[in-house]
């Protein structure tokens, strides 16, 4: 058989008379698969053979028989005329099974395909497919034998649809597929979200998470039952689902207002913690002055700390007002008042500080100054003697660290610092000079 033999076949089953469709009533299988599959696009989720080419004048199409297990085969029909010797006497050669890297054509995993017939035989459901209705019939031609087995027209319509869904992608089915899987998800979280919920028993803003999450649960399976009506399903609890929901409006609605009490008066007593820590540091930073370092520095810490509860108030005041709490604007300004404050406690501190320094200084410096009367007497001593120079350098040495000691004094302020520390370096040049 030629090409254009096959071409007439392909062309011929693809093609169902008006007349012939009036004469044989379809059985209601037939016409359900039909409705869902007949002149539809699908992709494919097997491989399908096309024909395989045997001689240069031998083309054999090639069916995809698919069984229920996953088994594959590939068939190659009847199609060449097989020679006997004889004159007149050219039988067709039988169908074969062809080992599936010798098909010649065939149409890949994902390719699109048209349902162009569908036969109900006694133990499978046959599929005539193409990939191209406009092309050339043997080139897009693809066939489906779903092995089904005897006694399949009594099957649940579902069940047989699955067994077409292995082998050809229908988008519709995999979105309920999506659907049901999201579902099972949905209810399983259902039954732990209600359980945690009835056991809470804690503050009211525990118990609106609970049931806030049951309600919001509820209402994604309502969606989902919404979705899966549209695709054609049927769930008698559909609706029971949404009104569970409003069910537990009212409630959350209650927990709602006593979570915001509960919020509000967590936030007052953070508030009432503060102004308490707050008041006794202030207590201690406006007491006198310190007089030691040791002081000063503990002091500057309470004005750190000081400074950094007065900086926790301004969003506890915040979270209070967007709560609806009155007065929220004045205790602001007090606060706002408060911390310019803290720039008069830290003036205040650092000139305690350099006073503290300077006092220190000072009565280093009187040390000092009687050391100085000591060396000085000592370098005297020992003029004109092997001990006059090392008492010189000890003299010049200490002189030294006392006009370093008035530097400082000078850098600090010290209006009399100036005036010894220009003595001072008079007297280290002049001893130098020794």
């Amino acid at each position: 058989m030629r090409l254009t033999s096959l071409t007439l076949i392909v062309a011929l089953a693809l093609t169902v008379p008006a007349a012939a469709a009036e004469k044989k009533k379809q059985s209601p299988l037939q016409e359900r698969l039909e409705s869902e599959f007949l002149g539809k696009s699908f992709q494919t989720k097997i491989r399908l053979g096309s024909y395989v080419r045997l001689a240069s004048d031998c083309f054999r199409l090639i069916d995809t028989e698919y069984s229920t297990g996953g088994t594959v085969r590939y068939q190659a029909r009847r199609g060449c005329y097989l020679q006997t010797g004889k004159l007149g006497r050219e039988p067709f050669a039988p169908n074969f099974y062809v080992d599936p890297g010798k098909i010649t054509k065939a149409v890949s995993l994902g390719a699109k395909v048209s349902v162009g017939k569908i036969d109900l035989m006694d133990d499978r459901v046959e599929f005539w497919l193409a990939t191209d209705l406009r092309g050339h019939p043997v080139d897009s031609y693809a066939k489906i034998k779903l092995m089904l087995g005897k006694g399949y027209q009594g099957w649940d319509y579902e069940k047989l649809v699955d067994v077409i869904a292995q082998a050809l992608r229908i988008e519709s089915r995999e979105r309920v597929a999506v659907l049901e899987a999201k579902f099972a998800d949905l209810k399983s979280r259902l039954g732990e979200a209600e359980a945690r919920h009835r056991a809470a028993s804690g503050p009211a803003t525990e118990r609106l998470q609970t049931a806030s999450h049951v309600r919001d649960l509820l209402q994604q399976m309502a969606q989902n039952r919404s979705a899966w009506i549209s695709a054609g399903r049927t769930d008698p609890e559909a609706e029971t689902y949404l009104e569970r929901a409003a069910a537990l409006d009212a409630d959350i609605t209650r927990l709602q207002a006593q979570a915001k009490n509960e919020r509000m008066e967590a936030t007052r007593a953070l508030l009432r913690a503060n102004a308490a820590e707050t008041a006794k540091l202030k207590a201690v930073l406006e007491q006198p002055p310190p007089t030691t370092l040791a002081e000063w520095e503990r002091r500057s810490e309470s004005l750190k700390d000081y400074g950094r509860l007065l900086d926790e108030r301004r969003p506890l005041y915040a979270a209070l007002e967007k709560e609806g709490e009155a007065g929220m604007t004045g205790e602001l300004d007090k606060l706002q008042q408060e911390l310019k404050d803290t720039g008069r406690l830290k003036t205040s501190l650092a000139r305690s500080r350099q006073e503290i320094q300077l006092a220190e200084l000072n009565s280093n410096y009187r040390e000092m100054t009687r050391k100085r009367a000591k060396l000085l007497d000592a370098y005297t001593r020992a003029y004109s003697s092997a001990q006059e120079k090392p008492a010189l350098q000890a003299l010049i040495a200490h002189l030294e660290q006392m006009r370093q000691n008035r530097r400082a004094a000078q850098e600090l302020g010290d209006s009399g610092a100036a005036t010894e520390l220009s003595r001072l370096q008079a007297e280290i040049e002049k001893f130098r000079k020794r």
